[in-house]
């Protein structure tokens, strides 16, 4: 129940704030270990697109498109 709440809580946070590219990882993070890899791809390349290291979510981005590292 306690993580239920602390993704609403994260999903509040990014409603609140769309653009956000560290919100945008934390709630593709939770999703993509969730099984919704979908969503979480795209949360993934929106947060990948507005930062200056993009590591971290590309891993996830190559891992989606069947990509090898």
């Amino acid at each position: 129940a306690r993580f239920d709440a602390h993704l609403a809580d994260l999903r509040a946070a990014l409603a609140a704030r769309p653009d956000d590219p560290t919100l945008q990882f934390l709630v593709g993070y939770h999703l993509w270990f969730l099984g919704e890899r979908a969503e979480a791809a795209k949360l993934f390349r929106k947060a990948a697109g507005s930062v200056t290291d993009s590591g971290p979510a590309d891993r996830f981005l190559t891992e989606f498109e069947g990509k090898k590292a």
